[in-house]
């Protein structure tokens, strides 16, 4: 390879990489080359660990999904107008054959139960979730980082 080539390379990396965190709706992954995640690939990538990542309001969230079928998490809200406030919360969570993952679960043992589902996504070696459990094109995604 001579050092054209090399540039090439080197150049197309550091692009596809801009291209990955620029990902902001299922299409934009989807059109990028992004794959749902199957059920195999969620128990592989995500039961057993701990997953963190952006929410929708600007804070960070952190969550144990454990192969017993429950979780344990906890958040911190962005700042700004009071809602800056932190906790956790605990529950179960479901996998369908078509790898939708569904919790259930709530901030506390007095706070109203909560459910929802939603899929994940790969591209290249980024984890995305997608925010609407429909998970249409236009449905909003957040990156989340997998540590074991």
């Amino acid at each position: 390879m001579n050092w054209q080539q090399s540039l090439l390379v080197a150049i197309s990396a550091v692009l596809g990489s801009n291209i990955a965190l620029a990902q902001s709706t299922v299409g934009d992954l989807l059109d990028a080359g992004a794959v749902k995640l199957s059920k195999a690939d969620i128990m592989a990538t995500i039961v057993g660990a701990n997953v963190s990542g952006p929410t929708q309001a600007g804070g960070v969230n952190q969550t144990d999904f454990k192969s017993d079928g429950t979780y344990t998490g906890a958040y911190q809200g962005s700042a700004g107008a009071g809602r800056g406030q932190s906790g956790g919360y605990f529950g179960k969570w479901t996998l369908s054959d078509e790898g939708k993952f569904c919790l259930e679960g709530s901030a506390g043992p007095a706070a109203r139960a909560n459910s929802s589902c939603l899929f994940y996504f790969r591209l290249g070696d980024q984890l995305y979730v997608a925010v609407d459990a429909d998970a249409g094109r236009t449905s909003a995604v957040l990156k989340r980082m997998v540590k074991r």
